[in-house]
């Protein structure tokens, strides 16, 4: 299998991506979420894709909903990767040395704790975690440190200098597996499923899907409202449903369909909890 990820090598996306294909796995490295994207929907030697959507500590990536909603793929599977962030340096330095702490603005947001004990440390975002760990190595930064996993110290020849830094240990990102919509879905139990709507800008809109997603016993573990790009004050609403065994989802379907302003599923597959 050759997965497109967002990333370079160490990055959690190859995490995942081994967690749900296998430690064989092919990662296609791709700097940006819209190159993944775009990687999935037209090279032919990719497979599918990994594209983090949610954080336990930080929450959603919205731009990446977008991105989904835009795009003409559809999601099949979804991964939870335990999330432990290491600083990372040059062999002999310590953190008193560190002048500058470089890494993806979601990992900087996880670890605000650790981050707020360090003095005159400037903070720098950059496009990936094990791409920071990357160029310090590459370049040979003495004075700067990266947020990354701990398996960027075997890959970059890096050591450690705090290990588990994220705020909240209890701390998960949860992963989209996404492939083209013609993909086989490979024979699996779809027990989940990830949609977004609309609903008219009237008292009792929303509750109306609400009451028919409780009428049919289906969990809503997750709702997420952003806005529709180019409107005033106009909302899309993400949402996650666990869907009981033996359920019409197609009938159920049709009825959302029917009480809200545009109803799409963007994928079914089994659940990853």
């Amino acid at each position: 299998m050759k997965i497109a990820i967002q990333g370079v090598e160490g990055c959690y996306h190859q995490l995942a991506a081994q967690q749900y294909f296998g430690t064989a796995t092919r990662v296609i490295p791709c700097l940006t979420f819209q190159d993944l994207i775009d990687t999935v929907e037209n090279d032919p030697s990719c497979d599918a894709g990994v594209m983090a959507i949610e954080n336990s500590l930080a929450g959603s990536l919205l731009t990446n909903y977008h991105l989904l909603m835009e795009s003409d793929l559809v999601i099949h599977g979804e991964e939870y990767v335990y999330i432990g962030h290491h600083l990372l340096g040059l062999p002999g330095q310590r953190i008193e040395d560190i002048k500058e702490v470089r890494s993806h603005p979601m990992a900087i947001k996880q670890c605000t704790h650790f981050l707020k004990k360090l003095n005159d440390v400037k903070i720098t975002e950059t496009a990936d975690t094990a791409l920071s760990a990357k160029e310090i190595a590459d370049y040979q930064k003495k004075d700067v440190a990266a947020i990354a996993g701990e398996i960027c110290t075997t890959l970059y020849g890096l050591e450690s200098l705090s290990a588990n830094i994220q705020t909240n240990k209890q701390n998960y990102t949860r992963f989209l597996v996404i492939k083209k919509k013609t993909a086989p879905q490979n024979g699996q139990i779809c027990d989940k499923a990830s949609v977004y709507f609309r609903v008219a800008d009237e008292p009792g809109s929303l509750l109306k899907v609400m009451q028919i997603i409780a009428k049919n016993d289906i969990n809503l573990t997750k709702i997420q409202s952003f806005p529709v790009v180019g409107e005033k004050w106009l909302y899309y609403f993400f949402a996650d449903l666990i869907l009981p065994e033996g359920l019409d989802f197609q009938q159920v379907k049709a009825q959302l369909t029917e009480a809200s302003n545009g109803f799409t599923v963007m994928g079914t597959y089994k659940n990853g909890l």
